[in-house]
């Protein structure tokens, strides 16, 4: 059994210099390497290099960076059942490092890996590696900041490293995450220059009139200065400084080199970024751009230092960095999708993320959870009922998503992971589990919620506010918040299910100039890019209605997006009370308050049949009606279906057909090709039919391609 790491963070090494002793907990490596049982606390013992490093970092509220991968190994050791194997033998470490013409090199050798992290020997405040899973076999780039070098800042040779990194793991087409603890871009002064450099006092003594060097360094720094000569002066002008010092503006172009290829990366892979002691400048750029971001409860994620912008202000506004970038302020605006006490505790939620990712194989059913022992159990197998009741779900839409009390929710007991819990709360996001099959979620809340508006300390008279907003509506933070989900999930290649009460958007003067409808746009631009299935829920006494439902109806992303409907819910443009005083306004003048009580009452039940599941089933807005008991079952094999459906369509995508089909195009042909669309269907189909009808395609299509190229020709030169 794997001890726990808080086994250790109360042993204390004391440790004896010729100057000062340091005390310091040494809690990652005791962790690491587990020496520490039943051994004696040495009062009077050298420090290695590595210890001093462990300590420095500790005091930057951070952990060494070359003990970080061997606590990936740690981690993805307890989730092995053989307790006899070795956890560091668990990983393959390449350590990543660029030859003198910038090429790529990777360092494997044991001997030398554990000598460059116990001596330091990095020249770059950088340091990257590629790590391989062999128990998974997952791959990933780690990229992290070395606090201990250079404060973790960036210049030309760090940025250049960082971007190589990342180009690999875009090139493996594997997840890259970043430990981010910086101090940002790196700022110097002309050393050569500064060691000569004297001043020319002004007649009254009172001020400064120029700065000079003297002509006698004419030949050793002229080449680093623009200068004016006086006589035996270099009155200076500008200083350029020498090739390589990395002080100033080129370490900003670095900056965007490594800002553009995170950006790029994000696009490309699933991109995960950890923010420890603090992240400032590019640093906090290149963590927004992973998006993914865990952050420690004690850093901070800024731009500028609280004592910077104090002198900008001319006042002492902000206390400390905290006040700016902690905890507080980037989990309830959504930057931070979680927060730990721990680096230790952020390595776990990283590997429990990075599990999320859905494992391919190159064989049929595509999906390794798809795999079956039993061949026969393709479209036998029944998921266990729903046990969540209609008012537990409306109570906390979370119950019915993971369970409530020991009772089966939609996906798998203790498996939903939820992220940015804090922010716009109206709108509940997360990855979670459907008998094993990774899957992104967004449900929306019944309830009314609490909108928490922290106050402007640069602001006077400034105060925290606590607002009141109701449930079943997308507000600007949340259509944001949905948007983005959407986004991270698709890069992951997840499947998607949403849970889809909401009324509309609020359109109100202050959510139109906070951008609403952008929000609610971007929303139709992620879910139009979707490359997995989407299922949109409407639960049992739910409604989907306005523009809620168009953002997420299936014409969005025809053949990826399944809307599905509860026998109770309801579904149209305004609610029944709303549709009678549109088309009628005030009811007619009647002698008896009762009579036009139940008049109203069934114009409004009128009303209210136009919106139940059998016209939007007979119009053709839902694929088909599923009640909240057997939704997960519904849901396992709907997704399971449609994914390998999918896959199939990317496979002819792939075939040398002309013009290459899109997807909606490829799932076309598919569905041409076979009608029935069971799972063993599929199955059959594949093993017996599928490479020779895109033999026939490719074929027709090559036929299709040589008559266009002669009618060209021809056309193009008409005495032939």
């Amino acid at each position: 059994m794997n001890k726990s790491f808080e086994t250790y963070q109360f042993q204390i090494i004391i440790i004896s210099t010729p100057t000062r002793t340091l005390r310091f907990l040494n809690e990652i490596g005791d962790y690491l390497e587990e020496t520490l049982e039943n051994s004696e606390i040495f009062e009077f013992s050298a420090p290695s290099k590595r210890d001093l490093k462990r300590s420095l970092a500790r005091q930057n509220r951070t952990t060494y960076i070359y003990d970080f991968p061997l606590l990936f190994a740690r981690i993805f050791s307890e989730k092995t059942e053989n307790e006899t194997i070795n956890w560091k033998s668990l990983v393959e470490i390449h350590e990543i490092t660029l030859g003198e013409n910038g090429e790529i090199q990777l360092i494997s050798d044991p001997e030398i890996l554990e000598n460059r992290a116990a001596s330091g020997l990095n020249t770059s405040s950088v340091v990257a590696w590629l790590l391989k899973i062999k128990t998974t076999s997952l791959e990933f780039v780690l990229i992290g900041n070395d606090i201990t070098h250079q404060v973790g800042s960036f210049a030309m040779p760090e940025h250049g490293l960082f971007e190589a990194a990342s180009k690999l793991a875009r090139q493996r087409k594997i997840p890259r995450i970043n430990i981010s603890c910086n101090s940002g871009a790196r700022i110097g002064l002309a050393r050569d220059v500064l060691d000569v450099l004297k001043v020319k006092l002004k007649a009254n003594g009172h001020d400064f009139d120029y700065l000079y060097v003297d002509a006698t360094e004419k030949e050793r720094i002229g080449s680093q200065i623009v200068y004016e000569q006086h006589g035996e002066e270099l009155k200076l002008v500008a200083v350029k400084g020498k090739k390589n010092e990395y002080i100033g503006v080129e370490n900003l172009m670095g900056s965007g080199a490594i800002g553009g290829e995170t950006s790029r990366a994000y696009r490309e892979i699933p991109t995960y970024c950890y923010v420890t002691g603090r992240s400032v400048g590019i640093g906090a750029y290149t963590a927004r751009l992973a998006r993914r971001i865990i952050q420690h409860e004690k850093s901070h994620l800024i731009l500028t230092g609280a004592m910077a912008l104090n002198t900008l202000l001319g006042k002492k506004v902000y206390a400390s960095n905290n006040r700016l970038g902690g905890t507080e302020i980037m989990s309830n605006n959504g930057i931070a999708h979680a927060t730990v006490a721990s680096d230790l505790a952020a390595v776990r939620k990283l590997v429990e993320w990075l599990n999320f990712l859905p494992q391919k194989q190159p064989e049929y059913p595509f999906f390794k959870c798809f795999t079956s022992s039993d061949p026969s159990s393709d479209d036998v197998t029944t998921l266990e009922d729903v046990e969540v009741t209609r008012d537990e779900m409306q109570k906390d839409v979370r119950n019915v998503i993971g369970g409530v009390n020991g009772r089966q929710g939609i996906f798998d007991c203790g498996s939903f992971d939820e992220i940015c819990p804090a922010w716009a709360a109206s709108i509940v996001t997360g990855r979670a589990t459907l008998n094993g099959l990774p899957v992104g979620v967004i449900a929306s809340q019944w309830k009314s919620f609490e909108k928490r508006q922290l106050a402007d300390e640069s602001v006077e008279n400034s105060v925290e506010t606590q607002t009141m907003k109701a449930g079943q509506v997308w507000y600007p933070d949340s259509a944001f918040k949905t948007s983005q989900a959407i986004s991270d999930f698709n890069r992951e290649s997840l499947p998607l299910v949403m849970i889809a009460s909401l009324r509309g958007f609020s359109g109100g003067r202050k959510d139109m100039s906070d951008q609403v409808l952008t929000f609610g746009a971007h929303i139709i631009d992620e879910l139009s890019q979707y490359t997995q299935p989407v299922i949109v829920y409407i639960p049992a006494g739910g409604e989907l209605r306005g523009g809620a439902w168009a953002v997420v109806d299936s014409n969005v992303n025809r053949g990826i997006i399944h809307v599905i409907a509860d026998s109770s819910s309801r579904g149209g443009i305004l609610e029944a009370n709303a549709v009678i005083m549109e088309r009628s306004g005030q009811p007619p003048s009647l002698a008896c308050d009762s009579v036009k009580s139940a008049f109203k009452k069934a114009a409004v039940e009128f009303a209210d049949m136009h919106d139940r599941w059998q016209r939007m089933e007979a119009v053709g807005a839902i694929r088909q009606v599923v009640t909240l008991r057997e939704s997960r079952d519904v849901f396992w094999k709907m997704l399971r279906r449609e994914m390998i459906r999918i896959e199939l369509a990317r496979r002819f995508q792939t075939s040398p057909v002309f013009p290459t089909p899109s997807l909606g195009e490829a799932l076309e042909w598919l569905d041409a090709k076979i009608v029935e669309k069971e799972v063993r269907c599929l199955k059959m189909w594949y093993s017996d039919g599928f490479w020779r009808e895109v033999g026939e395609e490719v074929m027709v299509s090559k036929a299709r391609f040589e008559e266009r190229i002669a009618t060209w020709k021809k056309m193009s030169n008409p005495e032939m």
